[in-house]
């Protein structure tokens, strides 16, 4: 009976202590009871099971709790548990592979009709199918499918020569080696000269040659199969097609300069001697306004925008604006003129309401001698006050007016980035401008005044 040459212990019609002797026989079969149906919790669609402990493939000892399931009705119901943790599930598809059958029940409207115990002493998985070679794409198959089982699978090894192999490594991975064998000599390096040092290198540790080019150029290996570019010598001092002479030793330093791509190029663009870097204007980017009242000309150059205003006794404003951005903002420009020695010649940043046609004009401006200005003007020719006016000596090349939301300050800079206010008012004073940007208002007698315009800057 227990598949030994002793019987199990039996029951004796005279025995005082049959459930004891009944008790121990359960004890000793409990392991057999594992996810088997307890008929105390089982009843309609409801399923009861036992619980108890089992190793899983893994060889970790778990856990499983009494617990039920809830079946669907009228349906053939699969019970079965999980391998690694033992939880238990079902389903009206079948068993998942790898899966534990346990039961399968099958149902009516509101009771289980039968059932059918699937569980055997030793938990097995659902065997799968095994992936053969065809599986393994259109190279040679790695799988011995004749040593492997869907639980268990058994690699090839696979050699060139004796050289390289691929060998499970017993925990369902892949291990490549290479126990010796030759490298790759210089006929597959290409036309060129071979870089790799075949009689210092083995199969495990590649050796690149030294390239030197008149000892000055050197290729060296760096240690992790990387190659190093090393300059030993003073490089030539040779221009590169008329743009670079290089006559540093081994480097070229560009501290402190802007170095941009361009195409097969570069241009180089030292810090500016004026403070501040430049950010060049593009005229395409302004609207130009009262430019045929005033015959002026504007011209684009590569370090910003060049306009010349003839004189005229009926002066008038030439006008390049852009939309003003909402809240604060600030308008910088740092610009040149000449010459200013005719009244009403003036430049500078400005304001303009295209609804109404009123200017907002900060003007580096003549009127007798040279002063800074903030005037109001009701088109581009109609003057309607100063809201102020000083008198300067020296003619910083910054100008900036500035918005806080709250106030309107006109502000000037000898490098860009220190700034001193000359002035400032009530944001909206005289005008409620929607767009900014710069100008150049004639000048009534010759010369003519010409304007260059080396950065402007538009934005918050």
């Amino acid at each position: 009976m227990s598949n030994s040459s002793t019987l199990l212990d039996t029951l004796s019609a005279t025995s005082s202590t049959k459930e004891a002797t009944l008790n121990a026989l359960f004890d000793a079969a409990s392991p057999m009871m594992l996810w088997g149906r307890r008929a105390a919790t089982t009843g309609g669609l409801i399923w009861g099971y036992y619980g108890g402990t089992y190793t899983s493939p893994a060889g970790v000892m778990q856990s499983v709790p009494d617990g039920i399931l809830t079946l669907a009705a009228s349906a053939t119901n699969y019970i079965f548990a999980d391998p690694v943790t033992g939880a238990v599930s079902s389903n009206t598809s079948g068993f998942p592979a790898t899966s534990f059958p346990l039961f399968q029940v099958v149902t009516g409207t509101l009771t289980a009709s039968s059932y059918t115990d699937m569980r055997s002493y030793q938990p097995n998985a659902i065997s799968g199918s095994l992936r053969g070679a065809v599986n393994e794409g259109a190279g040679a198959g790695l799988i011995d499918t004749s040593s492997s089982t869907a639980a268990s699978l058994v690699v090839k090894t696979l050699a060139a020569a004796g050289n390289f192999s691929i060998a499970d490594n017993g925990a369902g991975s892949l291990v490549l080696t290479c126990p010796g064998g030759s490298i790759t000599g210089a006929s597959n390096e290409g036309s060129g000269a071979p870089i790799l040092d075949a009689a210092s290198s083995t199969a495990q540790s590649l050796v690149f040659k030294s390239l030197s080019g008149g000892a000055n150029l050197q290729v060296i290996e760096g240690g992790k199969l990387g190659a190093g570019l090393s300059l030993v010598g003073t490089l030539s001092a040779v221009e590169q097609g008329g743009i670079i002479k290089a006559v540093a030793p081994g480097a070229l330093n560009f501290t402190n300069a802007s170095v941009t791509a361009t195409g097969s190029g570069a241009t180089i663009t030292p810090n500016s001697s004026h403070g501040a870097t430049d950010t060049v204007p593009q005229l395409s980017a302004f609207t130009l306004r009262n430019q045929g009242a005033t015959g002026a000309i504007a011209t684009q150059y590569p370090w910003g925008i060049d306009i010349v205003t003839p004189h005229s006794s009926s002066a008038q404003a030439f006008v390049l604006t852009q939309p003003i951005p909402s809240g604060t903002f600030q308008v910088t420009m740092r610009l040149r003129a000449a010459p200013l020695n005719a009244n009403y010649g003036c430049v500078g940043p400005c304001l303009y309401d295209s609804a109404s046609g009123k200017l907002k004009l900060f003007e580096l401006a003549y009127q007798n001698q040279l002063g800074y200005w903030v005037g109001n003007f009701s088109n581009f020719s109609s003057w309607g006050g100063n809201a102020f006016s000083t008198n300067l000596g020296a003619v910083p090349e910054w100008m900036r007016l500035r918005s806080d939301a709250t106030n309107w300050y006109y502000e000037v800079s000898g490098d860009g980035s220190s700034w001193q206010t000359l002035f400032s008012e009530a944001i909206n004073s005289f005008l409620t401008p929607d767009s900014c940007g710069f100008y150049a208002f004639q000048p009534q007698v010759a010369p003519d005044l010409a304007l260059a315009v080396f950065s402007y800057y538009c934005g918050a």
